[in-house]
C-alpha cells in the first residue's frame, strides 16, 4: 500500500492528506502507458479522487485487483494452473491486469498467480493465447511478449540487451514494449528484447518510464 507520511500531498489537489479521509493504493498498474498509472501505489483525498473523470473506471479495476488478492490470500497463493500453493516468491510469477470483460477468456486470470515453471507451452487453452495475441499492443506489451515466449507461441532474444548474458529464469526477465520508440530514438534498440531485473539500473529506468510518460 503506498507509504502515508506526516508531509505526504494529495497528488489532486496538492494539499496535505493529513486531516481528511483517505484512499490508498498499492502498486496493481503495471503498464506506464495505462490511464489509470496516476493512482499506481499512491494516495489521495477520497473527495479528490472522487471528482476524478477516472474515477468509476479506477474503482472498477480496484474491485477486480482486490477481489482476486482475496481469493489468492484464502487459496494459500495457489498457483492457477497446477493448483498447487507458490510457496517461494522467487517461483511466483504475477500475471496483472488483462480485462474488464467478464466473459473474455482471460478475465479469470486477472491479478493472478502461478509459478514460474509452469508457464509452458499448453498451459493455457487455445482460446487464451488468441486473446493475448489480440490484446498485445492493448495493454503491457512486455508481459504478453513474456507469457507467449514462454507458452512457446512466439519467442524473442533471451540474451539480457544490456549485458548480453543468457537469461534462463522467467521471473528474472523484463520484457520491454514492442516498438515503443522508433530508430533514430536511442531507446529503440529495447524495442522487443529483454534484460535482468538486475541490470535495468544500468540504463537508467526511470529515465526510459519518463520518456514512455511523454507519449501517453
Amino acid at each position: 500500500m503506498a507509504l502515508i507520511l506526516e508531509n505526504s500531498d494529495c497528488p489532486l489537489c496538492g494539499e496535505l492528506l493529513k486531516g481528511k479521509e483517505i484512499e490508498a493504493f498499492p502498486t496493481f498498474i503495471e503498464n506506464p502507458l495505462d490511464d489509470l498509472i496516476f493512482a499506481n501505489d499512491a494516495a489521495f483525498h477520497r473527495e479528490c479522487l472522487e471528482k476524478h473523470p477516472l474515477y468509476e473506471r479506477l474503482m472498477e479495476r480496484w474491485e477486480i485487483c482486490d477481489r482476486a488478492r482475496k481469493d489468492i490470500l484464502a487459496s494459500k497463493h495457489e498457483c492457477m494452473i497446477c493448483h498447487v500453493p507458490v510457496s517461494n516468491p522467487d517461483e511466483c510469477f504475477g500475471l496483472g491486469f488483462f480485462t474488464y470483460d467478464s466473459q473474455s477468456p482471460l478475465y479469470p486470470l486477472n491479478y493472478r498467480v502461478c509459478h514460474d515453471t509452469c508457464l509452458v507451452p499448453g498451459a493455457f487453452a487455445v482460446e487464451i493465447a488468441d486473446e493475448l495475441r489480440r490484446l498485445k499492443s492493448d495493454i503491457h506489451s512486455g508481459k504478453i511478449a513474456c507469457l507467449l515466449d514462454c507458452l512457446g507461441i512466439e519467442t524473442v532474444d533471451h540474451s539480457c540487451v544490456v549485458c548480453s548474458q543468457e537469461i534462463t529464469g522467467v521471473t528474472e526477465r523484463f520484457y520491454f514494449g514492442d516498438a515503443l520508440f522508433k530508430p533514430p530514438h536511442l531507446l529503440s534498440q529495447f524495442n522487443n528484447r529483454i534484460s535482468h531485473y538486475r541490470c535495468l539500473s544500468k540504463i537508467n529506468y526511470g529515465r526510459y518510464l519518463m520518456e514512455i510518460a511523454k507519449r501517453v
